[in-house]
């Protein structure tokens, strides 16, 4: 008798460790899924399907937000002219420099083709007009160190208004 609760023991620890690994392999497939539903495979920022969560108007209160956008000028044209290898570069370039100038405040999305939205919880007038100045300057030391590609581009911010905006798509909208 004293053999046999040893070999349960042991075989229910087999079965536990086995349940474990399982569950833990799982779970690192649930995490990559979410991980690929809310991020951009071309840029690894976050993306529209992330936005929408990240606004949705009954988790978030958007009184203290603003929102930036940032649309990448003459894409199309890069994409003519030099190949649409290029122009995934131009996107992921871009999205590098937007990423390093607004991460800082807020975080950075990709909406699709060439725009891209920055959500800042804290978003001061001062605060973005101090990032779009770093903006400007980091596309400049860019252009200035690329001889093939250069990078353009237009950004506009909003700060959440009750009186005009529904939601903060509707600021989002009013920074274009």
């Amino acid at each position: 008798l004293h053999s046999f609760p040893t070999r349960r023991s042991s075989d229910l620890a087999i079965f536990v460790f086995k349940e474990s690994g399982a569950l833990i392999v799982a779970g690192n497939g649930v995490q990559k899924m979410e991980n690929f539903a809310f991020h951009d495979k071309l840029t690894g920022l976050f993306n529209r399907a992330a936005f929408i969560t990240d606004t949705d108007p009954y988790a978030v209160n958007p009184e203290t937000y603003a929102v930036a956008v940032m649309v990448l000028n003459d894409l199309k044209k890069c994409n003519d002219t030099l190949g649409h290898d290029m122009g995934d570069k131009y996107i992921r370039d871009s999205a590098k420099i937007i990423q390093d100038t607004f991460g800082c405040i807020g975080n950075c999305y990709r909406m699709g083709g060439d725009e891209f939205y920055c959500l800042i919880p804290k978003g001061g007038k001062k605060a973005c007009k101090e990032q779009e100045a770093r903006l400007e300057e980091m596309i400049k030391e860019y252009n200035e160190s690329s001889e093939q590609l250069k990078i353009s581009i237009a950004c506009g911010f909003a700060r959440y208004d009750q009186r005009m905006d529904y939601d903060l798509n509707a600021t989002a909208k009013r920074a274009e």
